[in-house]
């Protein structure tokens, strides 16, 4: 009877924490291993890839020596800075797609962004996600709507576990 417990008690929590990885966003690395860098062809780059509200785009590169703006379309064909509508210089710097359209990513720091390091992507919507502003956060650190399907599915295995318990 326990162990029969226990397996039912295993499939329930697996099957909750797969729901999780279904509706999980993708990360893509920008410019994969070589990163945000000059000499990478970030069309080419983007181009197989189906971009959805909810996903992030993830650069790597020196801080110091680069960084990421992104701005409109018009400041992307120029490589201008003049409206930088987000901008990071940490080395390590995750962009949220939080909203669909056409979203635009240059390197601010002069010279650069003439010699290829910049970014177009477009954005589908996807099914039941709202869309709010881009946020950009360092690396690792969840958006809130992660976190809150992490905190609830975390406290309903554990009221899961609980109720079970005492059942059994």
């Amino acid at each position: 009877m326990v162990s029969a417990t226990c397996k039912n008690l295993a499939r329930i929590v697996l099957i909750m924490w797969s729901c999780v990885t279904w509706g999980s966003a993708t990360v893509y690395t920008v410019g994969d291993s070589d990163g945000w860098n000059t000499g990478v062809d970030y069309s080419l780059w983007a181009n197989d890839k189906t971009f959805v509200v909810g996903d992030s785009l993830e650069f790597n590169y020196a801080s110091g020596l680069h960084n990421v703006d992104e701005v409109s379309s018009g400041d992307y064909q120029s490589c201008s800075t003049n409206n930088i509508i987000n901008s990071d210089s940490s080395g390590h710097t995750r962009v949220y797609l939080s909203s669909s359209g056409r979203h635009h990513f240059i390197c601010g720091v002069p010279g650069y962004c003439n010699q290829g390091m910049k970014l177009a992507v477009s954005v589908e919507d996807a099914t039941n996600t709202p869309s709010t502003w881009n946020s950009y956060s360092p690396a690792g650190v969840l958006p809130p709507d992660a976190l809150h399907l992490f905190f609830f599915v975390a406290f309903a295995s554990w009221s899961l576990i609980k109720l079970l318990a005492h059942v059994f």
